[in-house]
C-alpha cells in the first residue's frame, strides 16, 4: 500500500511516501530558526509555519516519489502525543485532501512512529538498519525504548500475524530526557537544540568530574518509570555552587572554560544514560525479552547508542537503532506505522470517520 504521510506534532513540516517499508519519497523542513531566538518551540509559530510550508512539504514529497496523488493509496497523518496547534495544522490539511482526492486517512500514534522507523527501507529494499531482520524472522516480541524532547518511554510490542500492538511498561513521570538536555543547554548558553552540541562538549570531558544523583535508582525493582526532572536541579545547582554563581549570569557562564563545559556535560550525559540503562536492564530481567529497539531524537547520540548496544550485548540480547536520519520527527516513520495502523483497522474511509478524526496531544499507549 502506498501511503502519503504527514507529520507536524512539534517543530518539523514533514510529508513522505511510503510503499509498505520502502520509502519513495521523505521531506523534512525544520522549524529551529524560528524558535531558537525564544530557547524551545513555541506552539503558536509552530502552527503557522506548518500551516505556510505543508502545501509546498507535501508537494514535493509527491513530485519525488514519481507517483501522482492518484497513485496514492492512502493519507495518514499524525494525531498525537505532541503540541496541539501543531498537530491541528497537519490534521486539518490531511482532511482537506483526504476528502478532496476520496482516499481514506489514516490517523498515528507519534509513538508507534518512532518504533516503525526501525522497519524503514530504501526504495531498493535494502534496510537503513545494519542487520535488521524481515519481519517473518524477526525476533518476536520486543523491547523498545524511545527517547526524545518530549518523550521517555519503555515499550513492550509484539507482532501476531501479521498486526503489530503496544504496551507501555514505564514512562517519565516528569521531563522527558531530552527536555532535560535542551533546559541544561539552555543555561549554558549552548542553544536550542542543545543535545548535538551537548554531546561535541562531553566527548572531550571527563564523566567523573562531577556526580550527580542517578534518578530513580533505589526506586522499586518493578516500577519502570523515569524522572529527569531532579537531575536537572541538581546539575543546575551543582552548575552554580561549584563556580560560586549565584544566580543565572549568562556573563559568568561565558566565563568558565571550555574545560570546565566539557566536563560538566560529560558527566550530566553520563548519569542521564545511567538513569535510562537502569530501566532498560530491569525490564529486559522483568520480562525475560532480548531484543531492544532503540529510537527517537535522543538516540542518536553516539555515547547512548554505544552504551545501550553493550548493555544489551552482555544480556545475551540483539541490540537495534533507528537510523540517524529517520530517529528524529520524520514523516516516514508515520507512513511506516501507518501500515501498522491498516492492518488493525484504522483507517478512516467515510466522510463522518475523517471528520471525526482529531487532535490527541496525550495520546500514549494502554498499560
Amino acid at each position: 500500500m502506498i501511503v502519503l504521510a504527514i507529520e507536524t506534532s512539534c517543530d518539523e513540516t514533514s510529508a513522505a511516501a511510503v510503499n509498505g517499508d520502502r520509502i519513495l519519497s521523505s521531506v523534512v523542513w525544520s522549524q529551529i530558526k524560528d524558535h531558537s531566538q525564544w530557547g524551545g518551540v513555541v506552539p503558536s509559530i509552530a502552527r503557522r509555519a506548518h500551516e505556510e510550508r505543508l502545501p509546498e512539504i507535501v508537494g514535493r514529497a509527491i513530485n519525488d516519489s514519481r507517483l501522482t496523488i492518484s497513485g496514492i493509496n492512502a493519507i495518514a497523518v499524525t494525531v498525537g502525543p505532541g503540541l496541539a496547534p501543531a498537530l491541528e495544522a497537519g490534521i486539518s490539511f490531511s482532511k482537506k485532501l483526504a476528502g478532496e482526492n476520496n482516499k481514506p486517512l489514516i490517523p498515528v500514534n507519534h509513538l508507534e512512529g518512532h518504533i516503525a522507523s526501525l522497519f524503514l527501507k530504501r526504495k531498493s529494499g535494502s534496510p537503513y538498519s545494519p542487520n535488521f531482520p524481515n519481519l517473518p524472522n524477526f525476533p518476536n516480541p520486543f523491547l523498545s525504548l524511545i527517547v526524545s524532547g518530549g518523550h521517555t518511554e519503555l515499550v513492550e510490542s509484539k507482532i501476531s500475524s501479521g498486526i503489530l500492538k503496544h504496551s507501555l511498561l514505564g514512562k517519565t513521570l516528569d521531563d522527558a530526557v531530552g527536555e532535560c538536555i535542551d533546559k541544561i543547554g539552555r543555561e549554558l548558553g549552548l542553544g536550542y537544540p542543545a543535545g548535538p552540541v551537548l554531546e561535541r562538549f562531553a566527548k572531550d570531558g571527563d564523566p567523573k568530574k562531577y556526580k550527580f544523583p542517578v534518578p530513580m535508582e533505589r526506586s522499586p525493582r518493578a516500577d519502570l518509570n523515569f524522572s529527569f526532572s531532579g537531575l536537572k536541579t541538581a546539575a543546575i545547582q551543582t552548575l552554580y555552587q561549584s563556580h560560586n554563581i549565584k544566580k543565572v549570569s549568562r556573563r559568568e557562564i561565558r566565563e568558565l572554560t571550555k574545560q570546565e563545559i566539557c566536563d560538566f556535560c560529560a558527566s550530566f550525559q553520563k548519569t542521564a544514560i545511567d538513569a535510562l540503562l537502569l530501566k532498560l536492564k530491569r525490564a529486559m530481567m522483568i520480562t525475560g525479552l532480548k531484543t531492544v529497539f532503540l529510537t527517537g531524537g535522543v538516540s542518536a547520540n553516539n555515547q547512548l547508542r554505544r552504551r545501550t548496544g553493550a548493555l544489551v550485548r552482555s544480556l545475551g540480547g540483539k541490540f537495534y537503532a533507528a537510523p540517524k536520519q529517520f530517529s528524529g520527527d520524520n514523516a516516514a516513520m508515520i507512513g511506516m506505522a501507518a501500515q501498522f495502523a491498516f492492518d488493525r483497522g484504522e483507517a478512516a474511509t467515510t466522510p463522518e470517520e475523517i471528520s471525526a478524526i482529531d487532535r490527541q496531544p496525550d495520546l500514549d499507549f494502554p498499560s
